[in-house]
């Protein structure tokens, strides 16, 4: 859930104590690219600011998701402009699978061709 009102199995009075108390959305979507094969990318800016990418990519016969667990890079590949910038952190549980919801919302309203929202 990504809304505090999507949890239906909560009561009412309880979901908007909660809403009023704690942020469910670790991830704020800025950008959304798609490509002529259908591949779609994301980025998205973290609660401290930061940004990350996920990119959702048709395959044969399914979506492959490719998805960020750390701001930045350690690599220091000259070719890439996330490794300039080096490692900045680890992503949080929470921000790796905020990711996953926001790649099967979008699958959901946007079926790649072919394969659904699988």
């Amino acid at each position: 859930a990504l809304e505090w009102d999507e949890l239906r199995n909560l009561p009412r009075a309880l979901r908007e104590a909660l809403a009023e108390r704690y942020d469910l959305r670790a991830l704020s979507p800025l950008e959304r690219q798609e490509s002529s094969d259908g591949t779609r990318k994301f980025l998205f800016r973290l609660r401290d600011g930061q940004t990350v990418e996920s990119v959702i990519i048709p395959m044969e016969s399914h979506a492959t998701f490719c998805l960020s667990t750390q701001v930045g890079c350690a690599m220091a590949c000259r070719f890439c402009a996330t490794a300039r910038g080096g490692l900045v952190r680890n992503l949080e549980a929470g921000e790796i699978l905020e990711q996953i919801t926001h790649l099967k919302r979008d699958l959901a309203t946007t079926p790649v061709a072919g394969h659904g929202d699988r």
